[in-house]
């Protein structure tokens, strides 16, 4: 019978010891090298967010957009509108005064042209009345000279209503002789009158003789 060849094994006639000390350098070994490969790895996760995260913490500011200058234009006179207008010393017209003869009721002159240029005007102010004012002087008694002014008054109130003047936009009032202007004892043609204003919307006062 042939002899039995045996082929060598791997660590027959090592002593123990030997093996298990280089068995521990293996293991010791790969504990070193994973640890160093953690700490390789760490050290490039934590440092590549760093500049996305600084990038991101500071934005660009966006530029606001502008509107576009508007040149400015220049004010149309064509179109401006004209103010209200308003009621001046000038928009009243020029009331005639009439005067009158010792005792006569009816004017000395019945001022046609200045009277139909009132009614004109009267007219464009639907809202004003006219006020006929009547005055005597101190020739007759209180009771004789009121009565007389007054009948002045109407007089010349008749004068505008023959110009068109309704009668319902006229008021008439009797002073006698207790608004005189020269205030004399006897006669005075200065005071033997009659004068105008307006009530109501504009008022006008009168332009002749004492003030109301």
């Amino acid at each position: 019978m042939n002899a039995l060849v045996r082929s060598p094994v791997l660590g027959e006639g090592v002593p123990l010891f030997v093996i298990m000390t280089l068995a521990a350098l293996g293991i010791l070994s790969a504990l070193l090298a994973a640890r160093a490969f953690d700490e390789l790895a760490s050290a490039t996760g934590s440092e590549m967010p760093i500049p996305r995260l600084a990038a991101s913490s500071h934005p660009v500011a966006a530029t606001p957009r502008q509107a576009p200058a508007i040149p400015a234009l220049e004010p149309d006179e064509s179109v401006i509108s004209a103010p209200a207008a308003k009621t001046t010393p000038s928009d009243c017209p020029e009331f005639p005064r009439f005067s009158f003869d010792v005792g006569h009721r009816r004017p000395a002159d019945t001022l046609d042209d200045a009277v139909g240029a009132v009614v004109v005007w009267m007219e464009g102010h639907p809202d004003a009345v006219l006020i006929v004012e009547g005055h005597a002087d101190a020739t007759g008694g209180p009771k004789l000279n009121l009565g007389l002014s007054f009948e002045r008054a109407q007089a010349v109130s008749e004068l505008f209503v023959a110009k068109g003047l309704g009668r319902d936009r006229i008021d008439v009032e009797a002073y006698g002789a207790f608004r005189p202007i020269e205030r004399l004892e006897g006669s005075s043609a200065i005071d033997r009158r009659v004068t105008l204003r307006t009530g109501g919307e504009p008022v006008c006062p009168h332009r002749g003789g004492n003030a109301p």
